[in-house]
């Protein structure tokens, strides 16, 4: 009797196939209901922004690598992964740079952020990594992304002086119900994202059996629970 059973390919590419379609249909809403970085002036906009790269990231999450074994198929999507970069995103921010439009600039940046941390999500699936730490990785990042990092190293790598009112961070007055942060509060706000980045990275959850027959891995939940270590 085989000992190591074939992994399914029904249930889960059904599921890796939804998930690939709702997030390229989220994409498309997002991109055409908010299509200027002004857009972004609620919390329930901001909250929008994110849906299609939480679908990403379970996405990604939910391919087998064993999916793509043959040949030089990681490879191949991989190279895939690094054309859409190159081959779309990157004209297009040549093109909103070269035209000066910083609004569309910015629009872009918005788009390629969230596509370097799918890419690079993609590339721990598809090397090994569990569908947990794919998830981890993915979300850890995003929270990162989110953080106020990128405003707060923008001035010191300019040079510039940092301001005592952070008028321009929309993306931290939206979840702060409208209010402009100090200096000091940014700080704050930028220190319990890392936080918040470390306990998603590094939290020690373990998969526990449920089934005595045989180990459990990340991705069988079907077969297993999360329980804490320790």
């Amino acid at each position: 009797m085989d000992q190591h059973p074939r992994a399914s390919t029904g249930p889960p590419v059904i599921r890796f196939l939804t998930l690939g379609a709702a997030t390229l249909v989220t994409t498309g809403l997002v991109y055409a209901l908010t299509p200027e970085a002004k857009d972004l002036t609620s919390l329930w906009t901001f909250l929008f922004h994110l849906v299609p790269f939480v679908l990403a990231v379970e996405t990604v999450a939910a391919l087998r690598p064993e999916w793509i074994q043959r040949g030089r198929l990681r490879e191949i999507t991989m190279l895939a992964v690094f054309l859409g970069f190159m081959i779309f995103l990157v004209p297009h921010l040549f093109g909103e740079f070269s035209t000066g439009d910083g609004d569309r600039f910015y629009r872009w940046m918005m788009i390629t952020a969230p596509y370097v941390i799918i890419a690079l999500t993609a590339a721990l699936r598809l090397g090994g990594a569990a569908a947990a730490s794919a998830r981890r990785f993915g979300y850890a990042a995003l929270i990162l992304m989110v953080s106020g990092l990128e405003d707060l190293f923008y001035l010191l790598v300019n040079s510039e002086p940092i301001p005592e009112r952070w008028t321009w961070a929309e993306h931290m007055i939206v979840r702060l119900g409208g209010h402009v942060p100090s200096n000091e509060e940014a700080y704050v706000f930028i220190a319990v994202h890392i936080a918040l980045a470390v306990v998603v990275l590094t939290l020690p959850w373990r998969r526990t059996r449920r089934n005595q027959a045989g180990p459990v891995g990340d991705d069988e939940p079907s077969s297993a629970v999360l329980s804490p270590v320790g």
